[in-house]
């Protein structure tokens, strides 16, 4: 009975990991390498197990709408809508977060501290909303599909502003828990071995935040450019990005020089490197009280610090050489919303020690009923094992994992017909013909570790066959 009271009263703060993080890690290796047959064949094993009616996980639907993105045009519709998915989820996020913006400090903090509760369902983290809009408008412009990017770029402000109101409740809610709380740590700085310095990087620093992304906003100023009536939208977007990043080119992106009829307004995205891993940081301490210290388990979210960097520096179409210029660090940007999330994370963590101490002192006041137990000490540390060992894990490690540590930049006026692309990887340069036919042009690369791929389709795809809804 003692070890299922224990239980009871301790696994409220432990998780639900995803099972499949190993295999995720694995297939994400493999994709990496820049072999996208084999990585979907491995995010189809991994979360699904090989059954296909098997529930999928979110990270499911954005890590494959990722991937198949690289599989060419006939695939580009398949990965939008995977990627739909994961932007439903996040709809429902919304629905979900918006009627606690309207409680008291008192009763949003509560409903802050079990929201540490996990469901299973992954929702992406802030910076990650951000690239669900992010990526779809790039498919959307693949697609030819201009047209759509003003839904994707109107979502973006509209989550980007609830973002910004439910950090500012979050910080209300830990100021007023801590109040009510005598919780074991307060400080990140507190917690014995955990890598701080990384949070503090100049990059994480000279962020705003965590979830605005200047080659998002680029992107959306560029496609409704061409849109009629969109001008002045356009020119907002493009003011945004100047304004998170200030880059010459999206200063100039305000003052276009005019183009003649066989020329085409060329923007090329290339996404490059992979994000750091997510990691359970697992510290023990004891902690003093009225019957004597106690030790308690504090686990809190870390980052690897195994990002993968390559910057191209320039990509050359024909003869025209462009130079690339980062327009977003999406590594420091999940470093940055740790960062803001920390105090949360800290004060969840502290509540869990007491909780802990509470468990542990009911199971030391049962074992001390026994006066004639000789066991008694033995089993004291047993327990304080097993409260260890159960309220351990309990951080999400889930997270995108095909995303780029950075997202690059170049635009250039190009002569329309057949040319070529070129553009260094990490195993030299890779070259990819090209046919620049439209008046505007969006063209992505994803560089790999073994090379990269060039997305540039011909022909635009019909609503019958790209649907978004």
């Amino acid at each position: 009975m003692l070890w299922i009271a224990l239980t009871v009263l301790v696994t409220g703060c432990a998780s639900v990991n995803a099972p499949n993080e190993k295999q995720a890690r694995d297939v994400n290796t493999t994709f990496k390498s820049g072999n996208i047959p084999a990585a979907v064949a491995g995010i189809e094993q991994a979360f699904a197990g090989g059954d296909p009616k098997k529930p999928k996980d979110t990270t499911y639907f954005l890590e494959k709408g990722t991937m198949v993105r690289n599989l060419g045009a006939a695939k580009l519709p398949e990965s939008t809508v995977l990627l739909l998915e994961g932007d439903r989820v996040v709809k429902e996020w919304i629905d979900q977060i918006k009627p606690t913006l309207g409680m008291s400090p008192a009763s949003f903090a509560d409903s802050f501290v079990k929201s540490n509760k996990l469901d299973g369902i992954y929702r992406p983290r802030d910076y990650e909303k951000t690239m669900v809009s992010f990526s779809l408008a790039v498919n959307h412009g693949l697609a030819r599909r201009y047209d759509l990017v003003a839904t994707e770029a109107q979502k973006m402000r509209e989550r980007e502003d609830l973002i910004q109101k439910l950090q500012d409740k979050n910080v209300q809610a830990i100021r007023a828990k801590e109040d009510r709380s005598s919780g074991a740590i307060s400080r990140i700085e507190e917690v014995k071995g955990y890598p701080v310095e990384s949070l503090d990087s100049k990059e994480v620093r000279e962020l705003r935040n965590s979830y605005q992304n200047a080659a998002a906003y680029y992107l959306a100023g560029f496609m409704l450019e061409t849109q009629t009536g969109e001008k002045e939208n356009a020119n907002f977007f493009y003011r945004k990005a100047y304004e998170l990043k200030r880059l010459p080119m999206f200063a100039s992106a305000l003052d276009k020089k005019a183009k003649s009829a066989n020329e085409t307004d060329a923007l090329i995205v290339v996404e490059s490197g992979f994000l750091s891993d997510i990691y359970s940081h697992k510290s023990t301490f004891p902690l003093p009280t009225k019957s004597g210290p106690k030790i308690v388990n504090f686990v809190l979210p870390a980052t690897a610090k195994n990002a993968q960097y390559f910057n191209p520096q320039v990509v050359t179409v024909g003869n025209r050489p462009l130079p690339l210029v980062e327009a977003a660090n999406i590594e420091a940007m999940s470093l940055r919303e740790l960062k803001d999330n920390m105090s949360g994370f800290v004060l969840r963590a502290s509540v869990s020690a007491v909780v802990q101490i509470v468990a542990q002192e009911a199971a030391h006041q049962a074992i001390d009923k026994n006066q004639n137990d000789k066991n008694a000490g033995l089993k004291k540390l047993l327990v304080s094992a097993v409260v260890g060992a159960i309220s351990s894990g309990d951080v999400d490690v889930r997270q995108w994992k095909s995303l780029p540590s950075s997202i690059y930049l170049a635009r250039g006026t190009l002569p329309k017909g057949q040319s070529v692309l070129q553009i260094q990887t990490p195993v030299g340069p890779r070259t990819f013909p090209v046919t620049i036919s439209h008046d505007n042009e969006v063209i992505h690369v994803r560089v790999f570790n073994g090379g990269a791929i060039m997305n540039n389709y011909v022909t635009g795809i019909s609503e019958e066959k790209y649907r978004v809804n």
